[in-house]
């Protein structure tokens, strides 16, 4: 019976973490080219592709939560992975026939519904698939895998671009590593009634909490959410942190460069880091990601030098493997096992729509008094994350 639990562990993971590299490969060949085609080929105003990028976000985080809410009461998860994945790789390559910035919209909203469709449910699927104790190693690979396809993607299509391929057949042909993406759906499984039941023992017997303190309508979990939401308000964008990096001294055609080394870090940093939190504690592995954010943000602040600006920037990725793997291994832990869907749907739209404010502000505090004031304002909210975290722990204990 646990050799079944197992088999069905490593399937899961495994295909939903190739799903999430195929899945981003596409996506991100299009991410790397989309405002180059936009504001030149159909000269599109940067206001109006801010717009864009902040409105199909919005939509995206919105959905995450609904979708979480209604594979709970289903208790379906893999549906919605399916729908979701399915809806991303037939819509992506429509970006080929766009000729206005209504119809680039159109699509990237068809797109990010895709996504908020499936992101809760698929999370849910994942965390319903592993014993708790190695949450954090399976959410840690899962981002490892989704990260290398961001690393992917845009190498293929600048590969593509040096060869001659125009922006319209690069968008034609993310349907390839789309439909790719959904073949590795195929063997994930549900877990059963039996093993989730096995699990949900397991929970009860290891946690320092009972079962009837657990679930999304409690105060840790509220705790969480609030120093999860409060830290995404000052997590703002990383081309912040991309026009800092140039500010403080690396040429503007090494910042791709230095952005990729930020990708790597983040696929390096990711499975050690959920696999560290299984041995000592989600808090403890979750707090010191938001410290090296405030030190990074911090360090912003006065650097000046092509050296330091560059560790900074890698620094940046290590902290989102970090933040972006614990977090979910935390609201899985946190949850009752028929409330997986709702936590992950809360989780993910307090993230998704931290973002438009977060860069908003940062934007308009870097404008009035300088990149500095960004930078420390990020890591003021980081700080503000990490005591919140402090009082989580005590509760807990």
């Amino acid at each position: 019976m646990a050799g079944d639990d197992e088999g069905l562990a490593r399937r899961n993971v495994l295909g939903l973490g190739v799903t999430s590299l195929l899945t981003d490969v596409s996506t991100e060949m299009i991410l790397a080219i989309l405002p180059f085609y936009a504001t030149e080929v159909l000269g599109i105003q940067m206001e109006a592709l801010g717009f864009i990028e902040g409105a199909a976000e919005t939509v995206a985080s919105l959905l995450k939560g609904v979708s979480g809410k209604i594979s709970d009461k289903f208790m379906r998860r893999k549906p919605f992975a399916i729908l979701g994945y399915g809806i991303s790789a037939f819509t992506k390559p429509l970006f080929g026939i766009t000729s206005t910035w209504h119809h680039i919209l159109t699509v990237r909203i068809a797109d990010r519904i895709g996504k908020g469709i499936r992101t809760a449910p698929r999370d849910a699927l994942l965390a319903s698939s592993i014993e708790p104790s190695l949450r954090g190693r399976a959410f840690g690979l899962h981002r490892m895998m989704d990260t290398l396809g961001a690393i992917t993607g845009p190498l293929i299509s600048l590969v593509m671009l040096t060869y001659g391929f125009s922006y319209r057949t690069i968008f034609f042909l993310t349907i390839i590593p789309g439909l790719l993406a959904i073949l590795f759906l195929v063997p994930v499984r549900e877990a059963t009634e039996r093993s989730i039941e096995r699990r949900s023992n397991f929970i009860e017997k290891e946690a320092t909490y009972s079962a009837e303190e657990s679930g999304v309508l409690t105060w840790k979990f509220a705790i969480f959410i609030a120093a999860v939401t409060i830290f995404s308000l000052g997590n703002f964008s990383y081309a912040f942190w991309l026009l800092r990096s140039s500010e403080a001294g690396i040429p503007v055609n090494l910042v791709p460069l230095f952005y990729t080394l930020h990708n790597i870090a983040y696929a390096l940093a990711a499975l050690p880091a959920g696999e560290l939190s299984d041995r000592i504690g989600r808090e403890k592995v979750l707090a010191s990601g938001y410290i090296a954010f405030a030190l990074a943000c911090l360090g912003f602040t006065f650097t000046n030098t092509f050296t330091t600006a560059a560790l900074l920037l890698i620094l940046y990725g290590v902290f989102r493997a970090i933040t972006d793997t614990v977090q979910r291994a935390m609201a899985s832990d946190l949850a009752k096992r028929r409330e997986l869907g709702t936590a992950f749907g809360v989780l993910h739209t307090a993230v998704g729509l931290s973002a438009l404010p977060s860069s908003t502000i940062a934007g308009l505090l870097w404008s009035m008094y300088g990149s500095w004031a960004a930078f420390t304002y990020g890591a003021v909210l980081a700080i503000i994350s990490t005591f919140l975290l402090s009082i989580w722990a005590k509760i807990k204990s």
